[in-house]
């Protein structure tokens, strides 16, 4: 995103499209489109000329020192304009209509212009795609976290994503306990506490547990969209609780979770439904489909009608 464009212009693009434009336009106060080299190298060959005329005028030191930040603005720009094109990319196809606040969008871009590595500038795409789509859903603290988040500390994240559960889109928790991580998945006492010391993280020493009323169906969402959990308490004893493990995620790291886009670790999720099944509830997971939708197992959509069917009918 380097062209220079006309309002007009702007609004003929998708409504997502136009308002990512426009947020990106108020790091940069103009508007313009994805990538074109020529504007951009008159812009440096202009700025070169400038420095030569003046060489003359001042010391090799001054002259050095204004080669440097010309560099390094350059380099800086090219980060922001690689991070705008990746959140181009992660646009949903609708988005809201309110306003993102002028000062996050500063923050943002002055947080983000030193991240050249690609998978933390797809990850900070994300941030403002998802900020674009629905303002205020990633806080400052947030982007100050991210900011100094180093490859491998989103990398353990990454991998501890796989292993997170949402329930109804309430606490999303980790369905395991501190001994219980495999050290294939490289998530050992060590990368947890590193996590816990990033910000993302915390352990709550008694466990948190998770428990469901008679006949309520609990639905509960891996990170990142992907399989589905059915999970019906026994009727015998219907207070029975899961337990939910002691690795919790923080705000900020419960916000990164949203961004995140692997796949749920399968082993895991296997594991967790045997649980539930052993404590005698029902349980089965279910895949989504090419359009994001869950078909649920029989004896769900079977419980979900006859919850229906007895639900008082809605007055007029």
């Amino acid at each position: 995103m380097s062209d220079l464009i006309s309002a007009e212009a702007a609004k003929a693009l998708s409504a997502p499209l136009t308002k990512l434009i426009e947020v990106v336009a108020t790091g940069f106060g103009r508007l313009y489109e994805p990538r074109s080299i020529r504007q951009k190298a008159q812009a440096e060959a202009d700025a070169l000329v400038i420095l030569e005329e003046g060489k003359e005028r001042v010391s090799q030191v001054q002259f050095r020192a204004a080669e440097r930040r010309i560099a390094v603005e350059e380099w800086r720009q090219i980060n922001i304009e690689s991070i705008a094109e990746k959140a181009k990319d992660a646009l949903p196809e609708e988005v809201s209509e309110s306003p993102v606040s002028r000062d996050w969008v500063v923050r943002f871009f002055d947080d983000c212009k030193d991240v050249s590595d690609d998978e933390m500038q797809t990850l900070w795409g994300r941030l403002l795609a998802g900020e674009v789509a629905r303002p205020g859903a990633f806080s400052l603290r947030t982007l100050q976290l991210l900011r100094n988040l180093s490859s491998l500390e989103a990398n353990l994240f990454s991998r501890l994503c796989a292993l997170v559960l949402d329930v109804d889109n309430g606490l999303p928790f980790l369905t395991v306990r501190r001994h219980e991580f495999a050290a294939s998945l490289g998530l050992n006492y060590s990368a947890l506490r590193r996590l816990e010391d990033a910000g993302l993280t915390r352990n709550e020493t008694l466990g948190v547990g998770l428990s469901a009323a008679t006949d309520e169906l609990l639905l509960l969402f891996s990170a990142g969209g992907g399989p589905l959990i059915y999970a019906l308490p026994p009727k015998a004893n219907p207070s029975t609780r899961i337990e939910a493990g002691t690795v919790q995620l923080t705000q900020v790291g419960r916000e990164l979770a949203g961004l995140w886009r692997g796949e749920i670790d399968s082993t895991h999720l296997g594991q967790f439904v045997e649980n539930l099944r052993q404590l005698g509830w029902q349980a089965d997971f279910a895949c989504p489909d090419s359009e994001r939708q869950w078909t649920p197992p029989q004896w769900a959509a079977d419980h979900l009608k006859e919850v229906a069917r007895k639900a008082p009918p809605e007055k007029a």
